[in-house]
């Protein structure tokens, strides 16, 4: 078997240099690449919600071969579609 490698070569968006490649590399034990965007990130980073671009290449050793595939990941305002509900009030 061809052992491959994925990782993250760009990120593009609304926040230029926020989102860090390595931030999102794939966890060699589970083989998964976990997104996480809360309110802590939001508020720290300085995220602004739009569309982030991410490409990833895969690589494989013998024989030399290598691809990239990119995928939109689209932020929304946490804040943006929050609702308010009034209470009822009586007389």
């Amino acid at each position: 078997m061809c052992p491959l490698t994925v990782s993250c070569t760009t990120i593009s968006g609304p926040s230029s240099g926020v989102l860090l490649c390595s931030s999102y590399a794939m966890n060699s034990s589970t083989k998964e690449i976990t997104f996480n965007f809360d309110e802590t990130v939001y508020k720290a980073a300085a995220l602004t919600p739009g569309t982030y671009t991410l490409t990833y290449t895969v690589a494989a050793a013998a024989p030399t071969i290598s691809s990239t595939f990119s995928f939109d990941l689209v932020l929304t305002d946490p804040c943006k579609s929050t609702t308010t509900t009034a209470p009822t009030m009586t007389a």
